[in-house]
């Protein structure tokens, strides 16, 4: 079973993934999604390993990469996961290329 996090962090090109893609108030509400998430990884409750609202899409350099949905249409959070560390890496809007995203292995 694994440790809890305890550690969320994230890469400035996912803020910059955040502004490039999306209007101010989607912005805002991504935002807020990352600040929910990690407090509740903070809390012990979404642990990404444990939760089914997240889906395993990967593993780079001894990471783990998840995605996690904010809202059905609007974004993709992708979280790289390794011990108790939890970190985003992008965040991109949902389309076609969305899964066929392979930046995050750039920015770990």
């Amino acid at each position: 079973m694994p440790t809890g996090i305890s550690d969320v962090k994230y890469k400035e090109g996912a803020f910059e993934d955040i502004k490039n893609n999306f209007g101010n108030s989607h912005q805002q509400r991504i935002k807020k999604k990352f600040k929910d998430i990690k407090t509740n990884c903070k809390l012990g409750s979404r642990d990404p390993r444990l939760s089914s609202e997240y889906k395993k899409v990967d593993e780079v350099k001894g990471y783990t990469i998840y995605r996690k949905w904010v809202g059905k249409s609007l974004a993709r959070l992708f979280f790289a996961v390794k011990g108790n560390e939890m970190i985003l890496v992008s965040v991109l809007p949902k389309d076609d290329n969305t899964y066929k995203f392979t930046n995050y292995h750039n920015r770990l």
